[in-house]
């Protein structure tokens, strides 16, 4: 019998902490997941095991916004949303609040409380 697990979903085109996500998480009963696109992230999410959204704020924002958006309009019980980007982009990170991430973060913030994120969404 396979052993059930919860699924991290990574709103990303850039596959730079994708390695990292997927380390991080295995030891804690999670599989990671990149989704690129909305039909990827609706294919991903739609299996309803979902318990945590990385999203990159580098990518595409009317593609991440649009995934909160859906995820807080939802009827299910929600993953927590978890937004990182460049310390320099101000504007990409207060829009992530603004539109209900649950948490904004820097990158270096992002990469050293990984482990933890991960953790704490089981």
């Amino acid at each position: 019998m396979a052993a059930y697990h919860m699924k991290i979903i990574i709103v990303t085109h850039n596959l730079f902490f994708l390695p990292r996500i997927q380390n991080a998480a295995t030891p804690h009963g999670h599989i990671a997941r990149q989704a690129d696109s909305l039909d990827r992230f609706n294919r991903e999410y739609d299996q309803n095991d979902t318990t945590l959204v990385l999203i990159d704020l580098e990518g595409d924002s009317d593609l991440w916004s649009h995934i909160v958006g859906k995820i807080l309009a939802g009827k299910k019980r929600r993953p927590r949303i978890v937004a990182y980007g460049p310390h320099s982009d101000t504007t990409s990170q207060k829009t992530a609040q603004e539109i209900g991430c649950d948490t904004v973060l820097t990158k270096g913030e992002f990469s050293r409380d990984l482990v933890e994120l991960i953790a704490s969404s089981s």
